[in-house]
């Protein structure tokens, strides 16, 4: 069984509470207040026969407890970075909280986008799901367009998360085992010289 921590991250009330809720309880949770201290959350999800247990940890989105994030960064596999859809600063803002997650962890982490909030009316969108394709893209995350109040999306940003996870191990397991077997190289044939 393999045991990752996940770190739910992005400003405050762009829905990271309540996309736990729905992955933890499979229901919406209309009265979420803004989270103040991490919350803990373990969800398990095979992938490949492979079994992983994520520990999920639900940030703090709000300026006065922002210093307090990266606390709950340290030792995480997965950084999930959340925006709404309908509020453009909060997509705007996920590269200074990448950046932050990055600077505890490193640059060879999971990260992925989710865009949430995807069941309002889309003229109160404020960010082109182009744009954050584009943005990920370029950056080489992957990215979810997501709604916690249906639920669209939100299994499949953690068995994508998931499974990058899995992928991504494997590969390193097979590089490593590749370097720790020395290459042999083709005997060169001698030339038989006459006397």
């Amino acid at each position: 069984m393999l045991s990752q921590k996940v770190v739910m991250v992005g400003d405050s009330s762009v829905g990271k509470t309540c996309i736990v809720s729905r992955l933890i309880n499979s229901q919406f949770n209309s009265r979420s207040v803004p989270t103040v201290v991490a919350q803990y959350h373990q969800y398990s999800v095979t992938v490949n026969d492979i079994s992983c247990d994520l520990d999920i940890y639900d940030t703090a989105g709000q300026d006065q407890y922002k210093s307090l994030a990266p606390l709950y960064y340290r030792g995480a596999s997965i950084g999930i970075f959340v925006f709404d859809v309908t509020i453009k600063k909060s997509f705007e803002n996920l590269p200074s909280w990448i950046e932050s997650f990055k600077n505890i962890n490193g640059d060879e982490k999971i990260i992925v986008i989710a865009g949430n909030k995807i069941d309002m009316p889309q003229e109160t969108w404020q960010v082109d799901p182009i744009d954050v394709d584009t943005f990920a893209r370029n950056c080489g995350y992957q990215s979810y367009m997501t709604s916690a109040f249906t639920g669209q999306g939100i299994n499949e940003l953690f068995l994508g998360a998931a499974t990058q996870l899995i992928e991504s191990r494997h590969s390193v397991a097979i590089t490593e085992d590749e370097e720790a077997v020395p290459r042999l190289q083709p005997k060169k044939e001698e030339s038989k010289k006459c006397c």
